[in-house]
């Protein structure tokens, strides 16, 4: 994996060793960056399910104000860790160490900045694409206008809408399919 484009183009990235986490593949992740490119400069971005961060490392080459990673399993966090210190994002960066589903939850009373972006990679044909969304609509801090992408596989069904994130795009690429979704009010 590479960072496609901005300051850190062509920087390696590091993968985690072991099959608990699924990349996003380089024509999904520029397709998807090519969609969002105006939104991302001075975006405060979120990274679900992060894995080694190749998305909220590409929106911060890109450009955004800074990404916060929530992913929970050690290897995963080792590859993160590496690559948000190769590319000098420490300052931009914000690791968590937690289950998604629980984190999203507490984050009604947390002083977390509203997010601009979502971007939200679980493991395919588990259920955690639905239940993400849901818990998205219902506990994150989000802008009106805010995007929240998730990535399910073209197995799952995905709903128009949930609480108040409205889909407004979906693109599929092969085994992946990316759902667009605003946020149309605040919490």
């Amino acid at each position: 994996m590479r960072i496609i484009a901005g300051e850190k183009k062509g920087f390696a990235l590091k993968s985690p060793k072991g099959l608990s986490t699924r990349p996003t593949l380089s024509r999904v992740r520029e397709s998807l960056f090519g969609i969002l490119q105006h939104e991302i400069p001075g975006a405060y971005v979120l990274d679900l399910f992060a894995g080694a961060g190749s998305l909220g490392l590409e929106a911060l080459s890109r450009g955004a104000q800074s990404c916060t990673f929530v992913e929970r399993t050690e290897a995963a966090l080792i590859a993160l860790k590496s690559n948000i210190e190769k590319l000098n994002y420490g300052d931009k960066a914000h690791v968590v160490r937690a289950e998604v589903i629980k984190w999203l939850q507490m984050q009604k009373t947390t002083g977390w900045p509203l997010f601009n972006i979502v971007f939200c990679d679980p493991p395919y044909d588990t259920g955690l694409a639905s239940s993400s969304l849901q818990h998205i609509a219902l506990h994150l801090p989000l802008h009106v206008g805010a995007t929240v992408v998730i990535q399910s596989s073209p197995r799952e069904q995905m709903p128009d809408h949930s609480e108040r994130l409205r889909r407004y795009r979906t693109q599929k690429y092969g085994d992946t399919v990316l759902h667009f979704y605003i946020c149309c009010e605040t919490q």
